[in-house]
């Protein structure tokens, strides 16, 4: 065997083996999470036979919630089913333009403002609705004509009310007001607008007046 001269035989060099070395070098050990679990390795084998078998996984369930309380639950959500009821309601109600009906007072003051006569004691007053479109929720609001007796004004309408056993005018087209659809309910514990008892709609000369007053007032 050739050795080089330049090392002398039997010499110990770190980190090699040899005879004269008494400490052996080791191997670094690999940590526990390098090696292939065999649980995990099963496990996947298993899905893979699933698949090709046409089997589906199966997702987790989810853990069950906590049952609540009914009489909880009824009343915290009870002005909600009450608001969905007259909304309801009031969908199948005709609020379209040309019916006509009766508004309490106190409300005609309160959406007038000071338009109109605050001290006012009558008990009410006609209107004429415009809304062109259903109610779908109590949010919803009635665009009106505030009436009044008269024969002149933009729009006469007559028969709503009667005097002496005549029919009686009532002008339309001076006030207007937006009406709350929630005013047809008695939500708020009363019911402060109601059918016109004795004119429920206009006739059709009349809603051809009241359109042809509309095009010259709003032509938008």
């Amino acid at each position: 065997m050739r050795t080089d001269p330049a090392i002398p035989r039997g010499a110990v060099l770190p980190g090699l083996p040899g005879p004269g070395n008494t400490r052996r070098t080791r191997k670094p050990k690999k940590k526990r999470d390098q090696l292939p679990c065999m649980c995990h390795l099963h496990v996947s084998l298993a899905c893979c036979f699933l698949r090709l078998a046409g089997v589906r996984e199966q997702p987790m369930r989810e853990e069950a919630s906590p049952k609540k309380d009914k009489h909880s639950a009824y009343f915290q959500t009870s002005d909600e089913a009450r608001a969905k009821r007259w909304s309801g309601v009031l969908s199948m109600m005709d609020l379209s333009i040309g019916t006509l009906w009766w508004v309490d007072e106190p409300l005609w003051i309160e959406l007038l403002g000071p338009l109109y006569d605050r001290h006012s004691t009558r008990e009410g007053h006609p209107g004429l609705s415009l809304r062109r479109e259903p109610t779908t929720d109590l949010y919803s609001q009635v665009s009106m004509f505030h009436g009044t007796t008269g024969r002149h004004g933009p729009l006469v309408v007559s028969g709503i009310t009667t005097e002496n056993g005549q029919p009686h005018q009532t002008s339309f087209g001076r006030l207007l007001a937006p009406v709350p659809a929630v005013e047809w309910t008695s939500k708020n514990g009363t019911r402060r607008v109601s059918r016109s008892k004795g004119k429920p709609r206009l006739d059709s000369d009349e809603v051809a007046a009241l359109e042809a007053f509309l095009k010259r007032r709003m032509p938008w």
